[in-house]
């Protein structure tokens, strides 16, 4: 990247496509891209970050193994 500027531009990008992800059930997501994330629209980057947090969500929910009803899994925790 080409500096600060555009570290931040980024950033709020990523932090307005991720707004409204709530079902990632007691995980915390990180995300991470390069300056690309300025040239794609922001509804396919929004599409890109909620698949992508759907995914993560569900490796992690299978390494983790079964969970009793009413309790979210711990992150990392089998």
């Amino acid at each position: 990247m080409a500096g600060a500027v555009e570290r931040n531009r980024v950033r709020r990008r990523l932090r307005e496509a991720a707004r409204g992800l709530h079902d990632h059930h007691g995980y915390d997501l990180i995300v991470s891209t390069d300056a690309s994330a300025l040239r794609v629209p922001f509804t396919v980057l929004r599409d890109q970050v909620e698949a992508a947090a759907r995914g993560a969500v569900a490796r992690a929910s299978v390494a983790a193994g079964p969970v009793a009803p009413g309790h979210a899994p711990a992150p990392g925790k089998p």
